[in-house]
């Protein structure tokens, strides 16, 4: 007679079997546990096979550890640099320096007669930052000297910054007709000599001796009586200079009536009446000259100038 075994023993035994067969080796698992080791951040998450006999988990893990977060910059206040201004090239005050103001007597190119003494004078300013004193001379540094000395008192006083002066040589015209230039700068009491600008540029006097059978400029005394002649006969305008053609062109009144009495006693050469001696009215005078027996030098002197009006 055969001996049954019990149900509930068989199913025991084919659950334990069962268990035993379809649980992976403890080698080949990840435990959770050791992954959280990794990082106290990491997520752990656990998939579990869809069959017993294949099982082999997920895990998806996402870290951020804090030591992987890069630090925010910030700037110092000692990081930011300082403003430079600007250079300036502002030059420092000079010293000596003068400038030109006015030709007071003999201006460019007056008619001076041969061996006739005369002053030349200028106007200038101390356009410097020091006092001109007594210490300070004019001097001649090229040019024609004209027997004038070769250097003179600048002032017997004192002149401020910023304050003008007329300065003044004694010269003579010399014997032979022809232009004559002397040049002049100034010399500080040190002897350190100076012009009229900063590159040191000379004042000077340029004087024109005529033909001396020509129309020259007479003496101050003759010239004086010429004028009172003059002013006696209201027909015949005062002659206050000597006309001629320079460079630049003279103009004015005086050269205004000069061309309207050439115009008048038909030189028409001359053009037209604007003020200006140009080279039409210089061709009109000598035309006039020529035919009143002067002297043709194109040059309005006391003769010419009678002449015109007689």
């Amino acid at each position: 007679m055969k001996r049954l075994i019990p149900g509930s023993i068989l199913v025991t035994v084919f659950f334990i079997t069962s268990l035993a067969c379809s649980m992976p080796l403890s080698s080949s698992v990840p435990t959770a546990t050791s992954t959280m080791e990794e990082s106290a951040t990491s997520t752990v998450t656990v998939v579990p096979p869809t069959s017993m006999p294949s099982f082999s988990p997920l895990i998806t893990v996402t870290s951020r550890p804090e030591s992987h977060i890069l630090p925010t910059a910030t700037l110092s206040s000692a990081a930011i640099l300082p403003t430079v201004a600007a250079a300036t090239n502002t030059p420092a005050g000079i010293c000596n320096l003068a400038a030109f103001e006015a030709d007071v007597s003999y201006p460019d190119d007056t008619v001076v007669p041969s061996g006739k003494n005369f002053d030349k004078k200028w106007r200038l300013r101390n356009n410097g930052t020091c006092t001109w004193t007594s210490g300070y001379r004019v001097i001649f540094v090229s040019g024609d000297a004209m027997g004038g000395a070769g250097s003179v008192q600048l002032t017997n006083g004192t002149v401020e910054p910023g304050a003008a002066v007329t300065v003044s040589v004694n010269l003579t015209a010399p014997a032979a007709p022809g232009t004559y230039r002397g040049n002049y700068k100034l010399q500080a009491s040190d002897g350190t000599n100076f012009g009229i600008d900063p590159a040191g540029s000379v004042f000077y006097v340029r004087i024109v001796v005529e033909n001396p059978n020509g129309d020259v400029p007479p003496s101050d005394d003759e010239m004086e009586n010429e004028n009172n002649e003059e002013e006696a006969n209201p027909n015949i305008p005062v002659l206050s200079r000597y006309l001629k053609l320079t460079n630049p062109y003279m103009k004015g009144d005086d050269v205004l009536s000069l061309q309207k009495k050439l115009l008048a006693r038909g030189y028409s050469v001359v053009g037209s009446a604007d003020g200006v001696f140009g080279k039409k009215t210089d061709a009109g005078v000598r035309q006039f000259q020529a035919d009143q027996g002067l002297v043709v030098d194109g040059v309005v002197g006391p003769k010419t100038w009678s002449a015109l009006w007689h």
